[in-house]
């Protein structure tokens, strides 16, 4: 056991000589206990006063010794009182000479019952050094143990942190799906009508050549033509085949959430394009896509969570365009091999963000959207997203009635093969 530190208050000197003599070892005895430091105080200010040191020199007492009759000045139990203020785990023993100190007064005086003992003058020296000893080890292991709820209790906050935070992205996912299911149901809509449409006309086509080439000869020229019509239908029909099948990838892609974020090769590009094909309907009536896409090296990354920060991004330029109004904006996306790295831009002709707010727009829970359109997570999770998993960096510009340019810079693997 290391040092452990005694105060010991009391207005005669000769009752604090004795407490040294029982509680410090003389030097080459056999260690028959711990080894104490006594520090002595002849009233009860001055034991304040020295408490206070030892608390500064973060070297606490385990146990105070304080006389509870020690005029002038404040008495025992309000030295108690003061002590404990400063120290609410230390043990006290309190020393009287006098057997008719009413017990209720003192219990009225000092609440920590469980913290104090009364030890009765003049004492048996036996019964100091059990008391040191006891109570020091009572001190020490109630401080073992707040110290283990500490860290049981900041182990429990860091894992509710890290489920919340894996239940809050995957809130805002769905929060971002059923923002986006609607327009997603038009965009597959779309080019199943004309699927539709062109399979009709082909079936159609088909009987009507079957029957001109069952005609007489003088009508072939005609059901070539019919035939010479199909390849065209057809091509419209596979096209939008490719198109739904695009949209189902991405949606798949986008709802897919892994439970453990391992870092993997990143094809950055191939995400820019997967979230453009998915927020389609959000920019499609208010802004022009413009993708200015540089071969780039893959960087080690979590597919899932880049994606959703590049949607947010996306999809705030496309609100902000609609919020500005007026003609038809733009939104152009690049990237490029930078620094050792992939930098990707996403610039938009959007309302701007007010200067007085853009030190705020990465913060939890903040929005400039109006009350209700904006839960103001969109922005923070694209920073937690870029710099604490991908230790990477975002900056941006924005000009009010002007736009908004977001940069994201990602470290790549040295040596790393570069996608188109």
């Amino acid at each position: 056991m290391s040092s452990l530190d005694i105060l010991v208050i009391d207005d005669h000197p000769a009752i604090l000589d004795d407490f040294r003599r029982l509680l410090v070892a003389e030097a080459g005895a056999p260690a028959a206990l711990p080894a104490f430091r006594v520090h002595a105080a002849p009233h009860g200010l001055a034991g304040v006063e020295r408490h206070a040191q030892l608390l500064a020199a973060h070297t606490p007492p385990s146990v105070a010794f304080v006389d509870i009759h020690m005029p002038p000045g404040i008495d025992g139990l309000e030295t108690v009182s003061r002590l404990w203020a400063a120290q609410p785990d230390l043990e006290v023993v309190l020393c009287s000479a006098y057997s008719d100190d009413a017990w209720h007064v003192i219990l009225e005086r000092l609440a920590r019952r469980e913290q104090f003992l009364i030890l009765g003058k003049p004492f048996d020296p036996i019964e100091v050094r059990q008391l040191a000893v006891c109570l020091s080890e009572k001190w020490r292991r109630g401080r073992e143990l707040a110290r283990r709820m500490d860290d049981l209790e900041a182990q429990v906050a860091r894992e509710v942190s890290r489920r919340l935070d894996i239940e809050l992205q995957n809130a805002q996912k769905f929060e971002m799906l059923g923002r986006l299911s609607a327009g997603i149901t038009h965009e597959i809509s779309t080019p199943l009508q004309y699927v539709q449409s062109n399979l009709e006309a082909v079936t159609e086509m088909s009987a009507d050549a079957r029957a001109e080439l069952a005609a007489a000869p003088p009508n072939v020229g005609e059901a070539g033509a019919l035939l010479g019509q199909m390849p065209g239908a057809l091509a419209d029909a596979l096209d939008g085949v490719r198109r739904i099948t695009g949209i189902v990838r991405s949606v798949r892609q986008f709802a897919h959430t892994r439970q453990q974020r391992d870092l993997e090769p990143v094809d950055v590009n191939a995400q820019i394009g997967m979230v453009v094909t998915l927020a389609r309907s959000e920019y499609k009536h208010h802004a022009e896509i413009a993708l200015e896409l540089q071969p780039l090296p893959r960087v080690p990354g979590d597919a899932d969570l880049l994606g959703r920060a590049l949607l947010n991004l996306l999809v705030n330029s496309a609100h902000a365009i609609r919020a500005r109004g007026g003609p038809i904006g733009r939104i152009t996306i690049r990237t490029f091999a930078d620094d050792g790295g992939v930098l990707v831009e996403i610039a938009d002709t959007g309302i701007g963000i007010p200067p007085d707010l853009q030190e705020r727009v990465f913060e939890p829970f903040f929005t400039t959207k109006p009350r209700g359109q904006g839960t103001g997570q969109g922005l923070s999770m694209v920073r937690d997203a870029i710099v604490d998993v991908h230790h990477g960096r975002v900056s941006f510009e924005s000009e009010p009635d002007i736009g908004t340019t977001f940069h994201l810079w990602l470290p790549s693997d040295a040596g790393a093969e570069v996608a188109a």
